[in-house]
């Protein structure tokens, strides 16, 4: 198993390929901190983990999920969306 580097852009976080670092950097990716809910994703304690979550890391998942925010909102407000993004998602 490789391991994932973490990179940002902006709102935008991914975890890439050691082989795929430097061409991510040429388009303005920089590497950051691993967030904490990426190995939620996976599955099971998304919602719960996301409680959990800094500013950053509710912005970069509300953007991973197509949802549009004030960039200036406060956390709870960032809570309070990815919340309802959960809710409806289980509805559907």
């Amino acid at each position: 198993m490789s391991h994932l580097i973490p990179v940002s852009k902006g709102a935008d976080y991914l975890e890439v390929h050691p082989n795929t670092l430097a061409e991510h950097k040429k388009l303005g990716w920089t590497q950051c901190a691993k967030h904490q809910d990426a190995a939620a994703q996976d599955g099971e304690g998304d919602k719960g983990a996301s409680d959990k979550l800094g500013v950053a890391e509710l912005r970069g998942k509300l953007a991973e999920l197509g949802i549009e925010f004030d960039p200036k909102a406060k956390k709870a407000d960032l809570q309070a969306l990815l919340d309802a993004a959960a809710q409806d998602g289980e509805g559907a």
